[in-house]
């Protein structure tokens, strides 16, 4: 189902040509608000506002990497695990403690002056204890950076730890925006806080959100009970994400056993399943 973020956008935001910045605050139940003139969602659009938000697909590639453009939730996550990745192999001399800033080219990690067209740049510190496993922190901006076809401009601040054990934790919060096509879509209130293991695949996420604007048709996202998979499996084995838009309707995305995702609606009157839900993962 998933057609990839870059063509549902263009078809479902067709309109929006241009930019405006998102406004996002706390709502009274203790989520964030979706942005003004968000998507009302009903059952004929639920499905592929979810689509755009975590990727229902025929092959889900949720929270990791795939062949096909990604979906807005995948882009973020492989945005912040980058920036650890590149602390570690930076070529920052391992010296516990030292603080750093680099810039280098979204196209081919070449070092580059801040600020450069299509690059990123990192001011932080980490550490490596005596057993070798490593912590760090700082904030990170891109600037015109090209990832998977789109363009990101904007920043987080992130912390992280991995132990020579394959364990590793991550956590980012800031704003950005993304230009796909021409259509220009700010991501506020963007908050990420995950953990796994590169070696046996399992990842857990506690906590994702963020306010999905690209001037008219957006909304809010956000993790409401933690994600559970592994990297082998098409789907995560559990946990829940929700979708508010306008007049107070949601869509909820609910993933079971790693073969199934369910896609229910609230339209003011409770949540009922969309049309086809629900969805297989393979």
């Amino acid at each position: 189902m998933n057609k990839g973020l870059a063509t549902l956008a263009v078809v479902f935001f067709a309109s929006t040509q241009f930019l405006i910045t998102a406004c996002s605050s706390e709502d009274s139940g203790g989520g964030i608000s979706p942005p003004k003139d968000a998507i009302v969602f009903n059952d004929s659009n639920a499905a592929s506002s979810a689509d755009l938000a975590v990727g229902i697909t025929e092959a889900l590639q949720f929270f990791k990497g795939g062949s096909e453009t990604p979906a807005v939730n995948d882009i973020l996550v492989q945005l912040v695990h980058r920036t650890r990745q590149h602390e570690q192999y930076s070529g920052v001399d391992l010296v516990s403690g030292p603080a750093y800033e680099d810039s280098y080219s979204c196209a081919d990690s070449s070092d580059v002056a801040s600020g450069t067209s299509n690059s990123v740049s990192h001011v932080g510190s980490f550490s490596i204890d005596a057993n070798g496993n490593e912590s760090g922190s700082g904030t990170t901006t891109f600037y015109d950076c090209m990832v998977s076809g789109i363009i990101i401009d904007g920043g987080f601040s992130y912390s992280y730890t991995e132990s020579t054990s394959g364990d590793y934790t991550d956590s980012a919060h800031g704003s950005l925006t993304m230009t796909i096509d021409s259509t220009v879509a700010s991501l506020s209130n963007f908050s990420l806080s995950d953990s796994g293991n590169y070696n046996s695949g399992d990842f857990t996420i506690t906590k994702l959100q963020y306010v999905f604007d690209p001037g008219s048709n957006g909304f809010s996202m956000q993790v409401t009970a933690t994600v559970v998979g592994n990297d082998t499996e098409n789907c995560p084995m559990s946990g829940q994400i929700l979708l508010k838009g306008g007049s107070n309707t949601k869509v909820q995305i609910t993933f079971a056993s790693g073969t199934t995702l369910s896609v229910d609606v609230d339209e003011g009157s409770g949540f009922v399943p969309v049309s086809g839900s629900p969805f297989p993962c393979t």
